[in-house]
């Protein structure tokens, strides 16, 4: 859970941060992990605890916002990427799987998903050559290590949900869908119904 606050209290003159907290359902506990800086151009960020990480998006030298990780364990800030404009979703997978993205490349005016390495700090676009191909959502699903990309492609009305999990892919009619391990991102199988 974030919310934004003015360092002050009162106003943004000595800026505004994003205060990530987590909300244990059982306990019923509201716990504050920290805060970090609210730079982006709306507030962005999630939380990991099988990483001790938080992710969120900052602006770098008024040039777009950029991906970061701020270590609960050790308090370090790291930055990310380097190459992005903007940044509308951040979806952690599994401790040792990527962080999946929503995000505008630099230069670029279309969404697109993108596969964030955590291990080897590199991004893989999913839809990199197609300007077409525009993501509006994603959603994680833990227990079955699966989630799904809605993306609709610009000039046309039809709608695409896309399935990527390590067990079986949704069917939608008139869908297309592309399979792909969260271990694996690199082997995918595609489909049209």
């Amino acid at each position: 859970m974030t919310y934004t606050e003015y360092v002050n209290g009162k106003n943004a003159d000595q800026g505004m941060v994003m205060r990530v907290m987590t909300y244990d359902l059982n306990s019923k506990k509201l716990t504050k992990l920290a805060d970090v800086p609210y730079t982006s151009q709306y507030p962005l960020s999630v939380v990991s605890l099988p990483d001790h990480k938080i992710y969120y998006s900052a602006d770098v030298d008024d040039k777009g916002d950029q991906l970061f990780s701020y270590d609960l364990n050790t308090k370090k800030t790291e930055q990310l990427t380097d190459n992005l404009f903007a940044i509308n979703d951040i979806v952690p997978t599994t401790p040792d799987g990527s962080l999946v993205l929503v995000a505008v490349k630099k230069g670029e005016r279309t969404l697109k998903t993108i596969f964030y390495n955590k291990t080897a700090h590199a991004m893989k676009f999913m839809h990199d050559e197609n300007q077409d191909e525009q993501t509006w959502s994603i959603a994680y699903n833990s227990a079955k290590k699966q989630f799904t990309i809605h993306s609709i492609r610009r000039g046309s009305e039809r709608n695409k949900v896309t399935s990527q999990t390590e067990h079986r892919p949704l069917w939608s009619p008139r869908t297309t869908r592309l399979q792909k391990s969260i271990a694996s991102p690199n082997k995918s199988v595609l489909s049209s119904h």
